[in-house]
């Protein structure tokens, strides 16, 4: 499943990131967006980006493309 998926107030185990080669991947890694790592959903918009994301205390903004780049489980 991937993080765009999710439901608010639902928490997931970050599982992948995938293109883990890329810049945008290696972002995310320096945000704390790490395998491993526990992220809930906190905001959804309508149009379904951005989401708020809250993971290591912090809560993050993410736009769709970088949501779909994190699987979670």
């Amino acid at each position: 499943m991937l993080l765009n998926k999710m439901r608010i107030k639902e928490t997931r185990r970050i599982k992948n990131i995938l293109e883990s080669d890329s810049g945008r991947a290696r972002r995310l890694y320096e945000m704390g967006f790490v395998p491993g790592t526990m992220v809930q959903m906190t905001h959804k918009t309508l149009f379904l980006s951005p989401f708020s994301v809250k993971i290591r205390g912090y809560e993050v903004i993410l736009g769709s493309h970088d949501a779909k780049l994190i699987e979670v489980e």
